[in-house]
């Protein structure tokens, strides 16, 4: 059986959780998770956080996501943090695509976003890519 692309492939394992408990290193750093990459032939990234609504991105990953993305444009290259948040239930599965942004990283900076999905916000940035000759 042919899988839709995007779809979740191994249903039963995507609940286990990683227990990174034994990886700390110098000052106090633990390793992160990133909900979602997507790679456009490895000249822009779009990176994907997801959070509950009403709860705050955490400053390691505001951390994380500026220096990440910072370090891509730095080499020439694209990329853009577009926090998205939802209301469901832990055993639903989250429609990204449908989910609103709340705020993004793009450009050296951190703004706040409103009324936009992230498939809409995703257009956007390619579209700007695109008018910029950005080879995607």
């Amino acid at each position: 059986m042919h899988e839709k692309r995007g779809s979740i492939k191994y249903l039963e394992r995507y609940k286990q959780l990683n227990d990174f408990t034994g990886l700390r290193y110098q000052r106090n750093i633990t390793p992160s998770d990133i909900d979602g990459v997507i790679d456009f032939g490895g000249n822009a990234f779009v990176f994907l956080e997801g959070k509950l609504i009403g709860a705050p991105a955490q400053i390691g990953q505001d951390i994380l996501f500026k220096n990440l993305c910072d370090s891509i444009v730095k080499s020439g290259l694209q990329a853009i943090v577009i926090y998205y948040h939802h209301n469901e239930p832990p055993d639903k599965i989250i429609n990204v695509s449908e989910c609103d942004v709340f705020k993004k990283y793009w450009n050296g900076e951190f703004s706040d976003v409103k009324f936009i999905t992230v498939s809409e916000a995703i257009e956007v940035v390619i579209g700007y890519w695109r008018r910029n000759n950005i080879q995607l």
